[in-house]
């Protein structure tokens, strides 16, 4: 992938404004091309069709297409019309607090599920420890998993609050 800049028509702002959403979304732990591709739709103007990320961003149809699909799970993207354009077009969603919200929150309850699976798998093992002072040991280990995955649960209706309130909404809006 080329980086962002003049050579592909984006001035120095727009291709800064690349740069600071691939460094976001790699902090999410998202691949570079999902931050490129949103940075590129947030620092467009105008709606962007998948030909204008393909010849910005010099990247594959596939990976615009996967990349897409990807903004829209998280609704970091919606849809855009453009008068006689029969391309699909995309906006950037610029309430953050709706995407990143709605990440955290999913990355959040797939965390609390596989925990859960795990430490009733690690319960079950327990049983077979026949050494005393082995099995003490393991008990308080696997009682500290099952504690930060109940502790993760609880956080979750916090994220809801924080980021995705239709209180949190409106203030997002007015900034």
């Amino acid at each position: 992938m080329r980086q962002a800049g003049k050579e592909n028509g984006l001035s120095p702002l727009q291709g800064e404004i690349v740069d600071f959403m691939v460094r976001l979304f790699r902090l999410m732990g998202l691949p570079k091309t999902i931050g490129s591709i949103y940075g590129y739709i947030y620092a467009s103007p105008h709606p962007v069709a998948m030909d204008d990320l393909t010849q910005g961003l010099g990247i594959s149809l596939g990976s615009a297409s996967q990349g897409l699909r990807t903004l829209k799970v998280f609704r970091a993207i919606k849809p855009a019309y453009e008068q006689g354009g029969r391309r699909e077009y995309f906006e950037a969603e610029t309430n953050f607090q709706q995407f990143v919200g709605a990440f955290l929150k999913g990355e959040l309850e797939q965390y609390i599920e596989n925990t859960e699976k795990r430490t009733k798998r690690m319960d079950q093992q327990l049983s077979e420890i026949s050494d005393l002072s082995d099995k003490e040991f393991f008990e308080k280990r696997v009682k500290r998993l099952s504690t930060m995955s109940e502790r993760a649960r609880q956080i979750l209706p916090i994220i809801g609050e924080i980021f995705l309130s239709e209180e949190a909404a409106k203030l997002s809006d007015h900034e």
